[in-house]
């Protein structure tokens, strides 16, 4: 602004043989800076495909080719780049989709908080995107007044980062990027969640619409989904100490363990101890009647995300429910969306490549029924779909309530124990009914018949072969005898295979399906000739 401040006095003051010399410096100046939003360069958002209609189209804007929020400026960013140092313990997480169960979780951890249930443990200035762009400096005096360490989140691409990256050494306990990437389907859902099922719904489509306008790669909030995830692998890759990227899949499991290792890892990362990891996990699936009092001090926009009594989101329900979008979708879309996994599946990071090869499996790659739904907590038990933990009816369970995956509630029966004899009785039975029925003994006419024999020779002729065992190459001098009249034809186009009679430019055809399966080595013999003694042998493995 000084800088455009200082060129206007200078237009005004010179003559008019240097004022569109200025004025020419003026706009370099301007787009050396990148100051599209200080000089009005806003569009409409675009054209998503057909199908999708923006509910709330001035909820948004498109800079440079990406959608941001309305109220985004790109000046105020900018300035926070070169003015806002990250300061030790700092931890910045940064998810392209949306996320709030998790958040609390990874908040709780940082900040050092003993329940992630706790009200107001997101406060406005934790969410980047939010606060900063509005007035960078309000926002930076802020948080330089935060005692202890402190937790951000933001959904931008490394280009677009609110702070100056890479950060400074530190002695103690460096700031830290923690990046959660998880399986595009699972992404594409939470993002088709928070645009189209939220409070502030800004998008009307089906989940088969917007799987399309992701593989045209046309839905580019905060930019593309999958460029999103190369670029931060990337930076990882160039910064190890400071940025590094996890599952946030693993974070919505429903079973307490994965979440427990996952949030293990990144409490090793960001230098807390393993103890405290066990009792935010174990809070976390713990119910609580005040629920929704605790998540209205959070974004209304993402309070869907919190379902019955489970803080965490779940991956397995959206993976399932994008397979049956998908399946429902025409073979277009299909092809589209293996395009853009290929992206991820080719790319050199490990952790891009393994995803994107979970999703390539489809519905092969989701978990199993049982892993999607609350198999515990007060609204599955009263409703009667929880599972009993077999082990708690026993008393020799040897998970807590919380950390165990299966209800551990008062009120179901305790199942009895067939003796020994009816167990043994049950196993025989069982491991009968597991053995496959044998196939019926294949005629004479086409049980197998080893082969002779074959020199290791490729493409050669050899004269004089001795035929196979299984196989009389000498032309039948009759036609075949039947029970049916045949017309006559030449001895020298049929020959004897198997008890069988073949023309002899079907010899390798019938050869190699005759065979069988069993061989090492197929042997493939080529038209016979005159009497059959001569014949081109090829091998191949």
């Amino acid at each position: 602004r000084e800088e455009m401040e200082k060129m206007k006095r200078a237009v005004a003051e010179s003559d008019a043989s240097t004022e569109c010399q200025v004025i020419a410096d003026l706009v370099k100046a301007i787009a050396a800076m990148n100051w599209s939003h200080s000089i009005g360069v806003r569009e409409q958002p675009p054209d998503l495909g057909p199908g999708i209609r923006f509910i709330r189209p001035v909820c948004f804007q498109t800079i440079y080719g990406d959608m941001y929020p309305s109220w985004w400026s790109v000046d105020e960013v900018q300035h926070a780049q070169q003015a806002w140092e990250a300061r030790e313990g700092d931890v910045f997480l940064v998810c392209h989709f949306p996320l709030l169960g998790i958040e609390r979780l990874l908040s709780a951890m940082v900040e050092g908080h003993k329940d992630p249930w706790k009200v107001g443990i997101l406060p406005p200035h934790h969410y980047l995107d939010h606060s900063l762009p509005h007035d960078a400096r309000s926002f930076i005096e802020q948080a330089d007044g935060l005692s202890g360490r402190r937790c951000f989140s933001t959904h931008t691409v490394p280009a677009s980062f609110p702070a100056k990256l890479p950060f400074k050494q530190t002695k103690n306990k460096p700031p830290k990027v923690v990046v959660l990437v998880g399986d595009p389907r699972h992404s594409v859902v939470a993002t088709y969640k928070f645009l189209t099922h939220s409070e502030c719904r800004f998008v009307d489509s089906s989940l088969e619409d917007f799987i399309r306008c992701v593989g045209r790669a046309k839905y580019r909030l905060f930019g593309d989904y999958f460029e999103h995830g190369l670029a931060w692998a990337e930076e990882a890759r160039k910064h190890p100490d400071h940025i590094r990227m996890f599952d946030a899949g693993r974070l919505g499991s429903l079973d307490p363990k994965v979440v427990r290792e996952e949030l293990g890892s990144i409490a090793d990362y960001v230098g807390i101890p393993r103890e405290e990891v066990s009792q935010l996990v174990a809070a976390a699936f713990r119910h609580r009647s005040n629920a929704g009092e605790v998540l209205s001090s959070d974004r209304a926009a993402l309070r869907y995300l919190i379902e019955g009594d489970h803080l965490l989101e779940r991956t397995g329900q959206n993976l399932s429910y994008f397979e049956s979008g998908l399946n429902a979708a025409p073979a277009e879309v299909h092809e589209l969306w293996r395009a853009r996994l290929k992206e991820w599946t080719g790319s050199p990071y490990d952790e891009l490549r393994q995803l994107g090869n979970a999703a390539m499996k489809g519905m092969s790659g989701t978990p199993p029924q049982c892993k999607t739904v609350l198999l515990k907590g007060p609204t599955a038990h009263n409703s009667g779909t929880c599972k009993p933990c077999v082990f708690a009816l026993r008393g020799i369970c040897r998970n807590e309530e919380e950390m165990c995956l299966y209800c551990h509630a008062d009120g179901h029966p305790k199942a009895k124990r067939p003796r020994k004899k009816t167990r043994q009785w049950l196993k025989a039975k069982r491991s009968e009914e597991s053995i496959r029925t044998p196939s019926p003994s294949p005629s004479p006419r086409n049980q197998y018949r080893p082969l002779a024999p074959v020199p290791p020779i490729d493409g050669t002729f050899i004269r004089n072969l001795p035929p196979p065992a299984f196989i009389a190459t000498s032309p039948s001098t009759a036609p075949p005898q039947s029970g049916c009249s045949l017309p006559s034809v030449s001895p020298i186009a049929v020959a004897t295979l198997s008890g069988g009679y073949w023309p002899p430019s079907a010899m390798g055809t019938a050869i190699g399906s005759t065979v069988g399966p069993g061989l090492s080595t197929a042997v493939r013999m080529a038209d016979a000739v005159g009497s059959g003694t001569v014949a081109q042998v090829g091998r191949s493995v």
